[in-house]
């Protein structure tokens, strides 16, 4: 009768640790998968973004001399005649554009590819985006979008393009770190296998309805980068504003770096959070198992 106590006790000891082990895995799991799906959507998207970069670069390079030109003339016409009419492109617009284009949106490889015009690089904040051609909500998704009414993105006396993101996406980091730039930081903009530079000379915060920012100053070369602030809340718009500069490969390299080397940091403080919080859970774990089996032992003794 004792041995089969014993192994009854046995049996039911297993059962709870082994219920115990279930419970404390799914916990477990729901956890990681918690942590990670905001970092995991993040590196799908930026993933596909590289893959639409890639796809513009390359077919940028093919394009012949006579093609670039072309195409370059069709749009410095466009941006020449924004300026004779004094272009004040606003918020509204924007807003209208996306409820009235968006219906005519394809969440397709095509559609992306058909809409991008160039390439916005961020180095300091570690941020590579396609540029879109209009602003839609399904655009907004994926990367950076010319505002309607602002100059296209190629550069030239008496352009001033605006290029709207988005801030706070679960599934991208797009424009949610732009308030960490700073007066002098610079980005850059790839268009027709050429890279325009731009060193930020103007930080503000302003009303949705104040555009008075975007306007085109004659005679200067602007690319204002724009989204909502404050993060959550969006009542009013923060705009990063860039000159236009010589461009310096060296600079552009040595900015990805800096950033590149920020994110290890990042990467290793989460690696260590998760690492603890496995030591953690291991430590309840065998507490628990400790404690099911010492109330067994008292009762033999």
């Amino acid at each position: 009768m004792t041995i089969k106590r014993k192994r009854n006790g046995a049996r039911s000891l297993t059962k709870k640790v082994t219920l115990l082990d279930v419970l404390m895995g799914i916990l477990l799991l729901i956890g990681v998968l918690i942590i990670s799906y905001p970092f995991v959507s993040n590196q799908l998207n930026t993933f596909l973004d590289q893959q639409l970069i890639s796809y513009y670069q390359s077919q940028a390079k093919k394009m012949s001399e006579i093609e670039k030109q072309q195409k370059r003339n069709r749009l410095e016409q466009t941006n020449q005649e924004l300026a004779q009419r004094a272009s004040n492109p606003g918020i509204k617009e924007t807003q209208a554009s996306a409820e009235t284009k968006d219906s005519e949106s394809v969440d397709t490889p095509d559609y992306y590819e058909r809409h991008t015009i160039g390439v916005l690089k961020i180095p300091v904040i570690d941020v590579a985006l396609p540029i879109f051609d209009q602003t839609t909500d399904t655009l907004l998704k994926r990367g950076a979008t010319l505002l309607e009414g602002a100059s296209y993105p190629i550069g030239g006396e008496d352009t001033h393009a605006v290029l709207c993101g988005h801030r706070g996406l679960t599934s991208a980091t797009l424009f949610t770190d732009l308030p960490k730039l700073q007066i002098g930081d610079a980005f850059y903009i790839e268009t027709f296998d050429d890279t325009l530079a731009y060193q930020i000379d103007q930080i503000k915060t302003v009303a949705p309805d104040d555009t008075e920012a975007l306007k085109i100053v004659k005679g200067s070369d602007y690319v204002t980068l724009l989204t909502c602030t404050p993060y959550m809340v969006n009542s009013h718009r923060l705009l990063v504003r860039g000159k236009r500069v010589p461009y310096n490969e060296e600079n552009e390299t040595n900015a990805a770096k800096k950033a590149n080397q920020q994110d290890l940091w990042v990467l290793l403080v989460v690696s260590t959070i998760l690492l603890l919080l496995l030591l953690m859970i291991s430590r309840i774990k065998r507490k628990k198992q400790h404690d099911l089996i010492t109330p067994n032992d008292k009762k033999q003794r």
